[in-house]
């Protein structure tokens, strides 16, 4: 099946308006943005997920710095991997893990993100656990 990357140039906001834009311009791909942290570079993401106390599967989704494509950074051991989200045709997210077969196809990305919080996910077969956010800010704004 023939893909093609999503592209939302309308999307280059700051992370602090991210409910606000992502819900208005992609209601179909973003049901909970909580994860989606926007324009930030792969070399501070992967610094941010290989501390603590970002474990394995700690994960974020952003948009990418080569293209208008957005991607999942996923830390495996002490390595970040970094996917392409794609979108068919028919408008089905997905992401090519390097898995053997077909990847799963979903309605939103949400979607996907909550199929491999439960499901392996990567050539190793980890699963997603916890988004950057969750991990590093919400505890700290908790004792507010």
């Amino acid at each position: 099946m023939a893909a093609h990357a999503l592209r939302h140039s309308n999307l280059r906001i700051c992370p602090h308006d991210v409910s606000r834009h992502v819900m208005t311009f992609h209601k179909k791909a973003f049901r909970n943005p909580s994860w989606f942290v926007g324009q930030v570079s792969r070399q501070t993401i992967n610094s941010h997920l290989l501390s603590p106390p970002c474990r394995d599967g700690s994960f974020v989704v952003r948009n990418s710095q080569t293209s208008d494509d957005i991607a999942i950074s996923v830390r495996q051991g002490n390595d970040v991997k970094h996917y392409i989200i794609h979108q068919d045709r028919e408008g089905f997210f997905y992401v090519n893990t390097s898995r053997s077969g077909s990847p799963p196809f979903f309605k939103s990305i949400s979607e996907l993100i909550q199929y491999y919080q439960e499901h392996q996910f990567g050539n190793k077969g980890f699963i997603l656990t916890k988004a950057l956010l969750q991990v590093r800010y919400l505890p700290i704004l908790s004792k507010n």
